[in-house]
């Protein structure tokens, strides 16, 4: 039997490619040939056999078969690829002529509450003359000979702006530095930037309006933010200068609160005279309101403040020394005069401190004044709310003991808590008179005791 010997692997892989890249080839030469080859004639004088006697190197003679001219069968190579370019290079469609709009509105300068704006008003390119003009539905007047008329603008977050053209022709808002906002009745878009009306296929941006009822209606995003401010020292029953502004200009006719309570308006300059309530509160709102613009601020209530410090020891105690304080709501009070029970009149330093020496009696009260405030405090004052609670937590503990172990647990446990509170007491007044060596002794010498006691029980 012969044997076959095959060729390798690669070799038929080889012939495949090659078989593959003759038909790519064919394929585009067929298509090539499609572009280059001429369109068909139609049937005519000339077209198609026996249309009449032709010569031996086929050339047609003269009479019906012409075939050529009037046929349409002779078309030139290249047609298709012309045709084909003309399209491509063929410029879009575009609005006739008469598809401008007749109506121009624009703004100047941008709306911002409380600012004079010129609205102006172009009909088939020429100022139009006495069209009335409105702001949130307020007349602002009719256009002049020139075509404008000026309003100022309302306290509106947006402002509605209807202009009243006869006939109701498409218009468009021109769109002005600055100015934002969306159309109440939207319009087709075109190349021009503006709308028209008819078609409410698509939101446009601010500065495009409808005419509809033969006014034109578009809402501006009006621009600026309040701030108030408060001048002057917030004293209790002294009066402060409140402004308010829009970006620079002042907000008059805007009413004024305190904590909620009107107060009274600004005037022309945006300011108003307001009084601190004097009725201990640290610190007040403070809020102007005019349109849809408001703003509110909070003003630290300048009221004077006096405590006692230690200055050396745990606590205070009395008749020891101790540091007064004095404050101007959270700033210092200096130069504030002190006296304690009466005597020693006294400055605080620029930090509003000043060193004094307790009297022994725990009501004596320590005074601090200021030209228009005065406060006063005692070694008894400031101990008497951490005093009641601890009466109060001793009291409910010797009650829950005596519910539930009797009268003589709970006659024990009163006696355990006072003895507690005196040792306390006395350490503290220790320390406060003799210093920390002194307290200390007391501290170990009632451990000791305690100890004692225990051991004698046992």
């Amino acid at each position: 039997m012969p044997t076959v010997t095959g060729g390798s692997d690669d070799a038929g892989q080889a012939v495949d490619t090659r078989q593959v890249v003759f038909i790519v080839v064919a394929i585009l030469g067929l298509v090539v040939a499609a572009l280059l080859v001429p369109p068909a004639g139609v049937d005519g004088p000339g077209s198609g056999p026996g249309s009449g006697p032709g010569t031996s190197d086929g050339a047609v003679e003269d009479g019906d078969g012409d075939g050529g001219d009037d046929g349409g069968g002779d078309g030139e190579p290249g047609e298709w690829l012309r045709w084909l370019a003309e399209v491509i290079d063929s410029p879009p469609d575009r609005p006739p002529e008469n598809d401008e709009p007749r109506c121009l509105v624009s703004f100047e300068p941008p709306p911002e509450p409380g600012t004079t704006v010129t609205v102006t008003v172009i009909l088939e390119g020429e100022p139009a003359a006495d069209v009335p003009v409105r702001f949130e539905g307020e007349r602002i007047g009719r256009t002049n000979d020139d075509g404008t008329v000026s309003g100022e603008v309302p306290y509106v977050r947006e402002l509605t702006v209807r202009v009243g053209v006869e006939s109701g022709p498409d218009c468009i808002v021109e769109k002005s530095a600055g100015a934002r906002g969306s159309l109440r009745s939207p319009g087709r878009h075109y190349s021009d930037g503006g709308a028209r009306t008819g078609d409410t296929s698509a939101a446009l941006p601010v500065g495009v309006a409808a005419a509809q009822d033969d006014n034109v209606s578009v809402d501006v995003d009006v621009r600026g933010e309040m701030r108030v401010d408060v001048e002057g020292d917030a004293y209790p029953g002294t009066d402060v200068r409140v402004r308010a502004r829009i970006g620079s200009r002042p907000v008059p006719d805007a009413e004024v609160s305190v904590d909620g309570d009107a107060v009274g308006t600004t005037d022309a300059d945006g300011t108003a005279t307001v009084t601190v309530p004097d009725d201990g509160r640290r610190e007040v709102d403070v809020a102007v309101a005019r349109g849809e613009y408001d703003a509110t601020t909070v003003v630290d209530v300048l009221l004077l403040g006096v405590d006692l410090e230690p200055r050396s020891s745990l606590a205070v105690v009395p008749g020891a020394d101790a540091t007064v304080v004095a404050t101007l709501g959270d700033r210092p009070a200096p130069g504030a005069v002190v006296s304690v029970a009466g005597r020693e009149r006294r400055r605080t330093n620029e930090t509003g401190h000043l060193d004094v020496v307790l009297p022994a009696d725990p009501r004596a009260t320590v005074r601090v004044e200021t030209e228009n405030q005065t406060a006063t405090t005692s070694v008894a004052d400031r101990y008497a709310v951490p005093a009641a609670a601890i009466v109060l937590l001793a009291t409910l503990a010797v009650g829950i003991t005596a519910r539930r172990r009797g009268r003589h647990s709970a006659a024990t446990a009163a006696a355990a808590i006072g003895g507690l509170l005196a040792a306390i007491v006395a350490v503290l007044v220790v320390d406060a008179h003799y210093g920390a060596t002194a307290r200390n002794a007391v501290i170990v010498a009632g451990c000791v005791l305690v100890g004692l006691v225990a051991l004698g029980r046992r």
